[in-house]
Parts: C-alpha cells; sequence; structure tokens
C-alpha cells in the first residue's frame, strides 16, 4: 500500500527531551554506505581482488521547514552541537531512525513571490538506532 509523507517529523535533543523542528515539509531518512575494503594480496591465485565490509556512514539527514524566526534561532543554537536527532516516518509507518549528529548547513532562501523556507542539513555521527 502507498503511503504519503503527512505527519512524518524531524527532531532534535534538548535537555534531554526531542523538540520537534516547527514547519517541515520534506525531511529524509539517512542513506547509509558502507566502505569496501581491499584485501586483495599476492596470494591470491584466482587473479580476482577481494574485499570485506568496512566502515559505516550514516549520511545526512537533509530538510526544509518554514522559516519562523522561533524556528530559525533554535537552529542556528545547536551549530556546531553533537546532539540527538530524529526522523519519524508517518503514522501509517511505525519507524523512526535516530542517531546523533551536528548540523552542516543552515541556508534562508528570501524571494519576493515564494514562501521563505529555512534548508538544512544534520550530519550523522555513530550508529543510527532504527526503531
Amino acid at each position: 500500500m502507498a503511503v504519503i509523507g503527512i505527519s512524518a517529523s524531524l527532531e532534535y535533543e534538548d535537555s534531554s527531551a526531542f523538540v520537534p523542528v516547527a514547519g517541515v515539509k520534506s525531511v529524509n531518512f539517512p542513506g547509509f554506505t558502507t566502505s569496501s575494503v581491499d584485501t586483495t594480496h599476492l596470494g591470491n591465485t584466482d587473479f580476482a581482488m577481494s574485499f570485506m565490509p568496512g566502515a559505516i556512514d550514516a549520511g545526512a539527514i537533509t530538510f526544509e521547514a518554514e522559516f519562523s524566526e522561533a524556528t530559525y534561532t533554535a537552529l542556528q543554537g545547536k551549530v556546531r552541537q553533537i546532539i540527538g536527532w530524529r526522523v519519524t516516518g508517518p503514522d501509517d509507518e511505525d519507524v523512526a531512525v535516530t542517531c546523533d549528529g551536528f548540523l552542516t548547513k543552515i541556508d534562508v532562501n528570501v524571494t519576493p513571490a515564494d514562501e521563505v523556507m529555512i534548508a538544512g542539513e544534520v550530519k550523522l555521527t555513530g550508529m543510527p538506532v532504527v526503531s
């Protein structure tokens, strides 16, 4: 069954509680990647390279939210802080990803005919927990 994104959310940790980012228009679940480590050695007699899985990179969360002074100020206050972040799927899908991370981008674009938006990116560090 298809699912729409209504009720998905992005939250950040503040004083041991999660606070929602207000007015989120879009958010992505982080994309995990795993590096590969070359384990090829001179004793390989089949002339094939060999590899093993390396470290996991939890990726980043990107989001867009409606601009408000309160949201902008709250996010600016989190710059250079490694804190908990949580992305929760829509009500139809009971899934959330929680991980520590830090803001790497907060952009505000103002044009005369469009809604003012905050675009942000959170680089995740460590291993995310999917629940």
